[in-house]
């Protein structure tokens, strides 16, 4: 949670209810993901796969 603090200035909740701030929470992670995915993808492979891939 520090990173998203840090880098997309999120401080507190602004709004009431725990259904509210857990869904707000959840969308703020999964963003924070997506572009950390994101960015994975624009980089030069360095030989390594994000998963593995399953054998057949």
């Amino acid at each position: 949670m520090g990173v998203v603090k840090e880098y997309y200035g999120f401080r507190r909740f602004l709004m009431c209810g725990n259904i509210k701030v857990i869904t707000k929470f959840l969308l703020t992670v999964f963003g924070d993901n997506f572009n950390k995915l994101y960015n994975k993808t624009l980089q030069k492979p360095n030989g390594k796969l994000l998963h593995k891939q399953p054998y057949s």
